[in-house]
């Protein structure tokens, strides 16, 4: 099986149906998953169950986080990285970060056994180093107590700032305690204040970032400028972006989707809720 293949049968499964979308939910309980419509919330229910602790989807793929180990869908198949506090997703592998700060990669190449079947060979995980509390991958970027960490091919490298929460490679952007960061020419100052969560659609049309002085929301069609946004919820922990409609969870399990007329919610009654994504 090539890897076209496995993004055809992974497309079958997550594709929207009749208008349906799936948003995936890591949480205590397991994964969740939450029936979207342009801006209605629909049904939900427990895909998987284990203590989810992040959920990540691109390109029809999606990877979880897990006190044992990281997940791919569709199946929910181990890898056999181990107990991993985060992980992400590039165009070519799954990034993961465990409990211990070891970062590793696993290219989607050798996510198949040597015969070309679909056992998966659990030493194919390839360590690149430790960081200091890493809090989120997205792409190639980690975020870790000690500033923003690019993961080579090779190497893990030091990118800057301090007390990183969360970053977005689509910017690149960057959530501290101290302010909002873009990349351009180093780190530049978006907002100032602490700030938890950022999050970018994989083209950079759409991003939102929530911390203390609120909610952000930047869109290119707005010129690519910061503003600010009201959701009416507090706290949430991350974004995830599909055709047409944005949608966050928060904290205490408030389901939130924005098709441009305003937000919908839907209280899920979860708890230790990790991330939302999108596949």
């Amino acid at each position: 099986m090539t890897d076209e293949d496995l993004s055809i049968d992974e497309k079958r499964v997550f594709a929207s149906k009749a208008g349906k979308t799936e948003v995936f939910v890591a949480a205590g309980v397991g994964v969740v998953v939450v029936d979207v419509s342009e801006d209605l919330v629909g049904g939900f229910r427990v895909d998987h169950r284990c203590t989810a602790r992040d959920v990540t989807g691109r390109d029809g793929r999606l990877a979880v986080a897990t006190d044992e180990d990281v997940l791919l869908a569709p199946g929910y198949e181990a890898t056999g990285f181990g107990p991993a506090v985060t992980v992400g997703l590039t165009d070519s592998a799954v990034v993961a970060v465990g409990d211990d700060g070891r970062v590793g990669t696993l290219s989607f190449d050798s996510t198949l056994g040597a015969d070309g079947d679909e056992d998966r060979d659990d030493t194919a995980w390839r360590t690149l180093g430790t960081v200091e509390e890493g809090r989120a991958v997205d792409g190639r970027l980690v975020a870790t107590a000690g500033g923003v960490v690019r993961v080579g091919d090779d190497a893990l490298h030091p990118a800057g700032l301090d007390d990183v929460r969360d970053v977005a490679a689509a910017g690149p952007f960057a959530a501290t305690a101290e302010g909002l960061f873009y990349l351009g020419n180093g780190w530049m100052e978006i907002e100032g204040g602490s700030w938890h969560v950022v999050d970018a659609s994989v083209d950079g049309e759409r991003a939102h970032a929530a911390g203390d002085p609120g909610v952000r929301r930047r869109r290119s069609t707005d010129g690519g400028e910061w503003r600010a946004v009201d959701l009416s919820i507090t706290d949430p922990v991350g974004f995830a972006y599909g055709d047409g409609f944005v949608c966050t969870v928060t904290a205490d399990g408030t389901f939130l989707v924005d098709a441009g007329d305003g937000p919908r919610t839907q209280e899920l009654g979860l708890r230790e809720i990790g991330d939302v994504a999108v596949p």
